[in-house]
């Protein structure tokens, strides 16, 4: 379950692990509850409006913590192994990113100066070669690069 530290804050300030984590009701607080994470040592004190929503939190809490498993991957395959190092860029790379990088004219400085815009595009182009789009926005990777590059 993720959480946040203000309403509307577009990313969670963390994820309380809901299996084996426990509800309680707070005596002396109206409409309060105590949720215990121990995956993470960590408690909460969370208000809601009412009684019934206290009660509807709790029961969705726990339906969560008998259920918040994610079955382990099978029939894995790792294809490929991409490493960075700073001195000489990329490592590993597919051929068909190779040649994307050269015929885009993309230089080793661009991508020790902009590692993660070019990988970044990489992927995304690589992922949309499976369903025929380009990516968002419509960028290359020369483009992007020659946006964001210190080189060129």
């Amino acid at each position: 379950m993720f959480y946040f530290k203000n309403r509307g804050d577009p990313k969670p300030a963390g994820v309380v692990p809901l299996r084996s984590s426990r509800c309680s009701v707070v005596s002396n607080r109206e409409c309060t509850f105590e949720l215990v994470a121990p995956k993470i040592q960590k408690s909460f004190l969370i208000e809601a409006t009412s009684k019934q929503e206290v009660d509807a939190w709790i029961k969705a809490i726990e339906a969560g913590a008998d259920y918040s498993s994610v079955s382990s991957p099978f029939n894995i395959e790792h294809k490929i192994h991409v490493d960075f190092n700073s001195a000489t860029g990329f490592s590993g790379l597919p051929a068909a990113w190779e040649e994307k990088l050269v015929s885009n004219g993309i230089t080793k400085q661009d991508v020790l100066d902009n590692s993660d815009v070019v990988l970044t595009l990489l992927k995304q182009d690589d992922a949309h070669q499976y369903d025929g789009k380009r990516p968002v926005g419509g960028a290359t990777a020369n483009g992007a690069a020659g946006a964001g590059a210190a080189g060129g």
